[in-house]
């Protein structure tokens, strides 16, 4: 596969899993891709058998898009964690360098940099690193944005944009840090949390990207 193909697997994983209705459209605005691009690519990973047509989801991955994407997922999570602890990467900064690794991996690598993180099953941003014991869910999880005031719980996880882990870098919001919510905006609708007896704001935006279990 072409790095492109395993860019567009990626995406559509990532969404498929969220429950997200995946169209043309939607691809192309999530990739910044021209809609005939996008046309195009989705017909050949159908063609290949790695994508298929769904009435619910619009577009999902087969059993065996599935696999491959989540070798390649494994792979970007695993570099993401190896440059955090053994390079002094900081979350914000591995994603873009990650993504370049995953691509010219081996099976051979991956197994050899699997063992020598000692088979982490989770990667900086909350996110299973699959094969090492953990199944990848957000059926028990959801959308700051979406509680109420008074929820208690914690940062499960976060969606790998640059500028939003920097926002919530500058926060010292962390995964797996619990807090309540304190209080919400009734003109803005900004998340007040409390995390360890310190009041953080949440915007709006930022609080759609990030997800949270009990």
């Amino acid at each position: 596969m072409t790095p492109s193909q395993e860019d567009y697997l990626k995406t559509i994983y990532n969404e498929n899993l969220k429950g997200n209705k995946i169209t043309n459209k939607f691809i192309s605005d999530m990739m910044n891709v021209s809609a005939p691009s996008v046309s195009e690519m989705m017909n050949k990973l159908i063609e290949a058998k790695l994508l298929k047509k769904d009435r619910v989801l619009g577009f999902a991955l087969t059993d065996e898009g599935i696999a491959k994407t989540q070798v390649l997922l494994k792979k970007h999570r695993l570099w993401e964690v190896f440059l955090i602890n053994h390079l002094g990467y900081t979350w914000d900064e591995v994603h873009e360098d990650a993504d370049v690794l995953e691509h010219v991996t081996s099976n051979q690598l991956l197994d050899r940099l699997n063992i020598f993180l000692g088979k982490p099953q989770y990667c900086p941003h909350g996110k299973v690193i699959y094969g090492n014991g953990i199944e990848e869910s957000f059926s028990k999880a959801e959308k700051l944005v979406s509680v109420d005031k008074g929820f208690e719980g914690y940062i499960h996880i976060i969606d790998d944009d640059k500028e939003l882990l920097q926002y919530l870098a500058k926060k010292k919001v962390k995964i797996n840090e619990k807090f309540t919510v304190a209080d919400i905006d009734n003109f803005d609708s900004t998340i007040i949390l409390k995390i360890n007896e310190r009041l953080v704001s949440i915007s709006p935006v930022a609080a759609e990207s990030i997800y949270v279990r009990r």
